[in-house]
């Protein structure tokens, strides 16, 4: 399975964030596999606030597909 569909496949159940593609995805650059998958798909990016593991607040892209 290629990341592109690994991708495709997980962000039509759920919406995800940067980091939890890389961390649950194992792929490295989301944003480069979302922008390829634009060229076919709808999707979405979000700029939501997260909690980052110091306790601090940061911005990360979510991204959410639209059928």
């Amino acid at each position: 399975m290629t990341q592109n569909t690994r991708l495709l496949s997980a962000l039509k159940k759920a919406p995800m964030t940067t980091l939890q593609i890389i961390n649950q995805l194992g792929i490295i650059r989301p944003a480069a596999r979302v922008e390829e998958l634009r060229s076919v798909h709808k999707i979405e990016t979000r700029m939501v606030e997260v909690e980052n593991r110091w306790g601090d607040n940061c911005r990360v892209a979510k991204y959410v597909y639209h059928v």
